[in-house]
C-alpha cells in the first residue's frame, strides 16, 4: 500500500509516547492491552468447545486449498495493481510516484524464493501460531503505555493466578492468596509471554491440554503454516518494491548498475530468519534512517498481513471480534460466548476478504471506504491506492460481462428453485467456462466478489431488457435483481452467515429455528468427516431435519438416508472432485440432451416440494415423492426434446410447453403419492381428514379424529 509523506510523518509521531503515556505503536497494541489480566482465568467449557469448533471448521482439504489459491491470486494481483497505479501516476490521475520498474520487481519477486520460504511454512506448522508477533516486555510496555516493571508485574501475577487455579486452589481462599504471592516473584520468560499473547488470535486457541489438544489443533497448525508461507511471499514482494526504489535512486539511468543494486538489496532484505527483531533492524538500516527506524519493517509487515487477510480489524468488526472472545462471568455468559463463537467462528479473515474484494467493485468502496493500517495508524484507503483497483475492477467487470453474454459465466441462482434446477441441468453457479469445462471461482478470493457481481449485474440488465412485459418496473425488477446479487456475493460471505439467520428470523421465523439448529449441530461433525462421508458415498442424500442433516455428514450413517432426486433424471450423484477440493469442475460434454436444452433455455421449473395437499411428509416420503415425479417427468422431457417438431418452436413457446407438460406429470405423481400415503399411512390419513373438516368449518358438527 502506498504511503503518503504526511502519513509517514503521522506514523512516526504516533510512534513516540504522548504526554499521557499512551500510543498505538503497531497492530498488537490494543490486543495486548485488552489481554493483560485475562491470562489468569481458568479455561472453561466454552474455551474447550470453541477450540474444537474452530478446528472442526478448518479441518478437511477445502480450506487449505482455498487459502493457497488466494495467496497465488494475490501474488499476481498486487504487482498488477501497482503497475496500474504507475500508469495513473504517470498520467496524473493519481498523485503517487510509482514506476513500472517497481511493479516488475514485485512480479519478479513473486516467481522467486518458493523453496526458501518453505522455512516459514515449517516454522508456522511447528509453532501453531503467527511467528512475526512482537511480544517482549518492552513491546507490551510501549504498546500499552506502561512501564516495563508494571508489565512484568501484571504478567507475573496473571501466570501466578493461572498456576494456582490449575493446582486446584479455590480463588478467595487464604491458600490461594499465599500461592499467588509465592509465584508472583518470578519474571515471565519470552515463551510464556508468547503463549499468552497468541491466545487472543481469531483461530489460535490452546485450551485442550495434552496430546488430545495437539491432535485437535492440527487444522489450525496447517492454516497458520499456509498463512506464514503467504506472508513470506508478500514480504519478498514488498522488499523488492522498496529495493527497486532505492536502487533506481542510487543508479540513476545506469540500468546495469540498477539491476546489480536491485539484486543485492533484494537478497539482503529477503533474508530467511525467525528473528523479526533482526529483520526490523536490517530493513531499518537498508530503507530507513537506521537500525532503530521501525517504519520500513512495519510497512513490509502490514503489506503481508493485508494480502493474507490477517490485518487488524477496526470499527464494528473489531467490536464483534472482541465480544466473541469475551468470557462470561457466569454460566449464562459462557453459554452466550459459546453460542456466538459457534454461529460466527471467524471474524478477521472473512471480513478482510470481503473488504479487499469490495475494493475491486466499481463505485462501491467510495461509499464504504475501507480502513487499513499504515505505519500502525488506521487510515482510510487513499485514492492513490483505490483508483488503480477500481480501474482493474472495471476491467474485470467488462471481461466477465462479455463472457456472460457469450454464455461462459454463471453467477448466483436467484432462489432455491433455480438452484435446484441448475443442479438438475448440470449447471454450476459461480463458474467460468474454459473450453467445455466449468471452473468455479467462488472460493478464489478476493476477486470472487467482483466476478460474481459482474455476472449477476449483466444477467439483471439482460433480463430487464429482454422482458416483453410493458408493465415491468425499473425498481421492482432490475433493482431487486441487483440487490439479490449483492446479498449472495456480500451478505452471504461466511462472516455474515450467522447474522443473516437473525435477519431471516424477521421475515421467515418458521424456518429460522431449523436453520439455527442445523448451524449449531454442524460443529459436531468436523469438515473432514463431512468430506469423507461425501467421498465414500456415490449419491447425494435427502435430508430435511437438522438431525438428518447431521446424519448426512457422517460416514456409514449417511448411507441410511434416501437418495436425492431432482425434477428429472436418476438419483443425484456426488461430485467427488467438489467434495475433496471445494471446486466442482463440470464438463458440458457430460450433459444429456435434456440437460443441455433446459440449460440453454434458462428453464427454472423446480422439482416437487415437501408437502402433499398442504400436509408435511417425512424425509423418506419426500424422497419417494420426488423419485415418483422424476420417473414420470424424465421420459416426457426426453420425448419432447428429441421430437422433430421441437426445433420449430420459439424459445418462449418451448418454455410454455415445458411448463404445461411438467405440471401435468408432476400432478400425476402427486395423485399417486397421495393415494399411497392415504392408503398406507394412517397418521397421514387422519391429518388429511382433520384438515378437510377444519377447512370447511365443520369441526362443531363433525368430530375430529384423535
Amino acid at each position: 500500500m502506498v504511503m503518503s509523506k504526511a502519513c509517514i510523518e503521522t506514523a512516526k509521531r504516533l510512534a513516540k509516547p504522548t504526554p499521557e503515556g499512551t500510543l498505538d505503536r503497531d497492530a498488537e497494541a490494543l490486543a495486548l492491552a485488552d489481554a493483560i489480566g485475562e491470562i489468569g482465568k481458568r479455561k472453561t467449557i466454552a474455551d474447550y468447545g470453541l477450540e474444537a469448533v474452530i478446528n472442526g471448521y478448518l479441518s478437511g482439504t477445502m480450506t487449505p486449498i482455498a487459502n493457497a489459491l488466494s495467496i497465488a491470486v494475490q501474488n499476481v494481483l498486487r504487482p498488477t495493481v501497482y503497475a496500474v497505479g504507475a500508469l495513473t501516476d504517470a498520467t496524473k490521475i493519481t498523485k503517487g510516484d510509482r514506476t513500472l520498474s517497481e511493479a516488475y520487481a514485485m512480479l519478479q519477486a513473486a516467481t522467486e524464493g518458493f523453496v526458501a520460504d518453505l522455512h516459514y511454512f515449517r516454522t508456522g506448522w511447528t509453532r501453531g501460531y503467527p511467528i512475526d508477533v512482537k511480544a517482549t516486555v518492552k513491546e507490551i510496555a510501549v504498546g500499552t503505555g506502561r512501564t516495563e516493571a508494571e508489565v512484568k508485574g501484571s504478567i507475573a501475577e496473571a501466570f501466578a493466578r493461572r498456576s494456582a487455579l490449575d493446582e486446584g486452589l479455590q480463588e478467595g481462599t487464604e491458600a490461594f492468596a499465599k500461592r499467588v504471592d509465592d509465584l508472583s516473584e518470578f519474571e515471565p520468560t519470552p515463551e510464556q509471554i508468547n503463549a499468552y499473547v497468541h491466545e487472543g488470535y481469531d483461530y489460535v486457541r490452546k485450551a485442550i491440554p495434552g496430546k488430545g489438544g495437539e491432535v485437535v489443533r492440527i487444522p489450525t497448525k496447517l492454516t497458520v503454516a499456509i498463512d506464514e508461507y503467504g506472508k513470506a511471499r508478500f514480504r519478498r514482494q514488498k522488499v523488492a518494491q522498496m529495493a527497486a526504489i532505492k536502487a533506481r535512486k542510487e543508479a540513476g539511468s545506469d540500468d546495469v548498475r540498477y539491476r546489480e543494486l536491485l539484486d543485492s538489496y533484494k537478497k539482503e532484505g529477503s533474508v530467511i530468519t525467525n528473528d523479526f527483531g533482526e529483520m526490523e533492524r536490517r530493513l531499518g538500516k537498508m530503507f530507513g534512517d537506521g537500525e532503530k527506524d521501525w517504519l520500513p519493517y512495519t510497512t513490509v509487515r502490514e503489506f503481508a498481513l493485508d494480502n493474507t487477510f490477517q490485518s487488524r480489524l477496526y470499527g464494528l468488526p473489531a467490536s464483534i471480534q472482541k465480544l466473541k472472545g469475551e468470557a462470561g462471568d457466569d454460566t449464562i455468559g459462557e453459554a452466550r460466548r459459546l453460542l456466538l463463537g459457534t454461529m460466527v467462528p471467524f471474524v478477521k479473515t472473512p471480513w478482510n476478504i470481503l473488504k479487499e474484494g469490495v475494493t475491486y467493485v466499481p463505485g462501491l468502496p467510495f461509499a464504504f471506504r475501507p480502513k487499513y493500517a499504515q505505519g500502525g495508524v488506521p487510515v482510510k484507503m487513499s485514492n492513490d491506492e483505490l483508483i488503480p483497483r477500481q480501474i482493474l475492477g472495471l476491467g474485470m467487470f467488462a471481461g466477465i460481462m462479455s463472457l456472460y453474454a457469450a454464455g461462459r459465466v454463471t453467477g448466483a441462482p436467484r432462489d432455491g428453485e433455480e438452484a435446484q434446477s441448475w443442479k438438475d441441468q448440470g449447471k454450476q453457479a459461480f463458474s467460468i467456462k474454459i473450453g467445455d469445462i466449468w471452473i468455479p471461482y467462488q472460493r478464489i478470493e478476493p476477486i470472487a466478489t467482483a466476478f460474481g457481481l459482474a455476472g449477476d449485474l449483466k444477467r439483471a440488465m439482460d433480463d430487464y431488457a429482454n422482458d416483453p412485459n410493458p408493465d415491468k418496473k425499473l425498481y421492482g425488477d432490475l433493482f431487486t435483481d441487483i440487490m439479490v446479487g449483492l446479498k449472495y456475493h456480500i451478505l452471504s460471505k461466511s462472516f455474515m452467515e450467522g447474522f443473516s439467520l437473525v435477519l431471516e428470523g424477521v421475515t421467515d421465523p418458521a424456518r429460522v429455528d431449523e436453520k439455527i439448529a442445523s448451524q449449531l449441530l454442524r460443529p459436531l461433525t468436523p469438515a473432514i468427516v463431512n468430506e469423507a462421508a461425501r467421498i465414500l458415498d456415490p449419491y447425494e442424500r435427502q435430508a430435511t431435519s437438522p438431525i438428518e442433516k447431521l446424519q448426512q455428514r457422517i460416514p456409514g450413517l449417511r448411507e441410511q438416508l434416501p437418495q436425492e432426486y431432482g425434477l428429472f433424471g436418476g438419483p443425484r450423484e456426488t461430485n467427488r472432485i467438489q467434495a475433496i477440493t471445494g471446486f466442482g469442475i463440470i464438463s458440458e460434454s457430460d450433459q444429456s440432451p435434456v440437460q443441455a436444452e433446459l440449460s440453454r433455455l434458462n428453464y427454472t421449473k423446480g422439482r416437487v416440494g415437501d408437502k402433499i395437499k398442504g400436509l408435511d411428509m417425512s424425509n423418506e416420503q419426500i424422497a419417494r415423492y420426488r423419485q415418483l415425479a422424476a420417473e414420470r417427468v424424465t421420459p416426457v422431457l426426453e420425448a419432447l426434446v428429441n421430437s422433430p417438431s421441437w426445433a420449430n418452436l420459439t424459445d418462449a413457446r418451448k418454455r410454455y410447453v415445458l411448463d404445461q407438460k411438467i405440471t401435468e406429470f408432476k400432478g400425476k405423481a402427486s395423485k399417486q403419492m397421495f393415494g399411497e400415503l392415504y392408503r398406507d399411512d394412517p397418521a397421514f390419513a387422519k391429518r388429511f381428514y382433520n384438515k378437510i373438516i377444519l377447512s370447511k368449518g365443520l369441526e362443531e358438527q363433525v368430530e375430529l379424529k384423535q
